[in-house]
């Protein structure tokens, strides 16, 4: 549709206009990068590498865009043999990462089998694991809707704000699981709730946005009372305050199942595998991928 169309366009006239983006076509089956995209492991012995899973069997131009990546970048690539979906996983860059319990069942995972699990876990660079609740009625049952960690330390909640007691009591859980998780390692969270609006079958996350160097892009939502919008911003604004919040429209993508983070997915480079050719000129890879086709930002 013509909005939806503009609410995209928007997004990228954006990043070209403020951060002199460069934009790389490639055919796409849906907008949802973050899911399909490749997933990107750290570890001390072995650098920066990424992981390409199992994706959607229906959306063949999806399934391979990590291998084209990885090709155009003239960057190796591993095949994870086994379906996982990007934005259902959140990590704080630590070796803490939280999951949906749907997710996990969805990736054929049993947690109670402990060598399986743990083979699993360290197959994500994931030492500690939090196992959180998806939300009913939820359609992607993915945590990217429910939490998400700004920083290291700072993780932002969703909170219904009492409109939902069932919802609520699931965020909570996920809170406990956290802290409880980070606690395990050693380390400590601060608690960020942001809100969540849910009408009907529509979940409008203020939680699904997208942390970059020094701009935060976060879900714009005209569905949204104003009064709510205003505290969500207000909120990054005071967890993050030498970041840029840029309000990114959103509603069309909220009534897709996702919002900023699902279309969005910073790449990390091993300096070592870059093409000379950005080697010398860029120092940062984003992605976004859009209901127009698919965009790859590339940022200074």
């Amino acid at each position: 549709s013509n909005r939806e169309q503009g609410d995209q366009q928007g997004f990228l006239s954006e990043l070209q206009r403020k951060y002199g983006t460069n934009i790389l076509h490639i055919p796409y089956d849906s907008p949802w990068i973050r899911d399909y995209g490749p997933l990107q492991r750290k570890s001390a012995e072995h650098g920066i590498q990424w992981l390409d899973f199992d994706y959607a069997f229906n959306r063949p131009f999806d399934e391979i865009i990590p291998a084209a990546l990885a090709d155009h970048l003239n960057l190796p690539i591993s095949d994870a043999v086994s379906y996982l979906e990007g934005g259902s996983i959140i990590s704080n860059g630590r070796s803490l990462c939280a999951m949906t319990d749907r997710s996990l069942e969805e990736a054929e995972m049993n947690h109670e089998e402990e060598f399986d699990f743990n083979e699993f876990k360290m197959k994500i660079g994931c030492t500690v694991l939090a196992i959180i609740p998806a939300l009913t009625n939820e359609s992607t049952g993915h945590a990217d809707i429910i939490a998400q960690f700004l920083t290291e330390n700072i993780v932002a909640v969703a909170s219904t704000m009492g409109a939902s007691t069932v919802i609520d009591d699931q965020l909570e859980k996920a809170v406990s699981t956290l802290k409880a998780s980070a606690r395990i390692m050693g380390q400590q969270l601060q608690i960020l709730r942001l809100p969540l609006y849910i009408d009907g079958e529509y979940f409008y996350s203020y939680i699904n946005g997208t942390r970059l160097k020094q701009v935060y892009l976060a879900p714009s939502f005209k569905s949204v009372p104003p009064e709510m919008e205003t505290a969500a911003y207000a909120a990054i604004n005071a967890a993050l305050p030498e970041t840029i919040l840029i309000p990114v429209p959103a509603d069309s993508m909220a009534e897709r199942g996702g919002a900023i983070h699902c279309i969005t997915l910073g790449l990390n480079l091993p300096e070592e595998y870059v093409n000379p050719g950005y080697a010398a000129k860029w120092n940062e890879l984003h992605i976004a991928k859009t209901l127009l086709p698919v965009s790859i930002t590339i940022q200074n």
